[in-house]
Formats: C-alpha cells, structure tokens, sequence
C-alpha cells in the first residue's frame, strides 16, 4: 500500500514540478512582454513630447497641441511605468519559484523517494527479523536438553538489539510525519488517503 501511495506521490510531485517550470517560461515571457511594452510607450512618449515642443512655436496651435501631446505624452510615461512595474514584479516572481519553489519540490521529490527506500529497508528487515525468530524457536526446541537457558538469552539478545535498531529508525520517521502530512495537505489533488496513510 504505501509503495503504491508514495509513486501516486512522487509522480504528483514531478506533475507539479513541470507545470512549475511551464510557468516560469511564462512569466519570463510576460516580463519580456512587459519590458516591450514600457519601452514602446516611454518611446511614443518622448516623440510625443518632441512634436509638442515643435509645435510650441507655431501660433494658435500651440495653444491646442501643446497641451493635448504633453498630456498623452504623460499618460503615456505613466502607462510605461506600470508595465515597468508589472514587470519588475513578474521577474521577482520567476526568481522565487526558480529559487525557492522548484528546488522545494525537487528535494521534496528526493525525500519521497528516500522514505520509499526507507520503508523497502523496513519491511527487508521486519521479514529477516522474522526468519531469524522462526529459526532461534526451532534451534531451541531442538536442543532443549543442554544449554536451553543460554540459548534463550542469545536469542533474547540478538532479537532485542534488533528491535531496538528498527525502532529508533521507526521514531526517526514519526519525528518528520508532522511535516510531512503538512506538505502533503498542501498539494491540491492529492487524495485523503494518501495523507492519512502517512
């Protein structure tokens, strides 16, 4: 269950780190749009002003051009530097998904991975422990004439070291399930039983 659970996750994962790369070439495209645009309208906008102080000097329509250029020509500059501003805030949202988001979902990808292999360890380890009971019962009811209580100690002792080591792997990944479900909540579509698995 929890092989099929962390693939359904990890393919989610790698899903969601794609779409986020699409959408970075985006931004980057709207930037750029953006940039042309501040460009073209601060360029109109000087023209604008040029004529404008050219027909400054030519009587009666100075009186009427002048200010109808210097106000486009205004409106202009203002239009340009919000598109300088949709810009600025379009590289800075590249910056924080490249920097931040897209690394966040590759070692978020990573960590699935690693706890996959950590429950394929788990389960080898659960299944030798088990070989390794089965086989102490069979060597203590074959020899229980000579040594019985000896033997019942090895076997006390390898399988309590062995317990002890699986447990203290199990505590170190119940220590990271908080953060874990958290992050998983976080993805939209992900199916409630894979959260409440983990």
């Amino acid at each position: 269950m929890y092989e099929e659970s962390l693939v359904f996750l990890k393919e989610r994962l790698e899903e969601r780190q794609d779409q986020a790369g699409l959408i970075v070439t985006e931004m980057r495209q709207l930037k750029e749009n953006f940039e042309r645009k501040k460009k073209k309208l601060e360029d109109t906008a000087s023209t604008k002003r040029d004529f404008a102080f050219i027909l400054l000097f030519v009587p009666v329509v100075n009186l009427i051009a002048f200010p109808l250029l210097e106000a486009s020509a205004e409106s202009d500059l203002k239009e340009a530097n919000a598109n300088g501003a949709q810009a600025a805030i379009q590289e800075a949202a590249v910056t924080k998904l490249s920097n931040t988001l897209i690394p966040a979902l590759q070692a978020f990808v990573n960590a699935i991975a690693e706890a996959s292999g950590f429950f394929s360890v788990m389960e080898e380890k659960l299944s030798k422990f088990e070989e390794r009971s089965e086989m102490a019962k069979k060597t203590l009811r074959n020899g229980r004439e000579e040594g019985e209580n000896h033997k019942k100690r090895l076997h006390y002792l390898m399988m309590k070291n062995k317990a002890r080591d699986i447990k203290s792997k199990c505590q170190n990944f119940s220590a990271v399930l908080p953060i874990v479900r958290n992050d998983l909540s976080a993805l939209t579509g992900t199916p409630h039983l894979a959260i409440q698995w983990f």
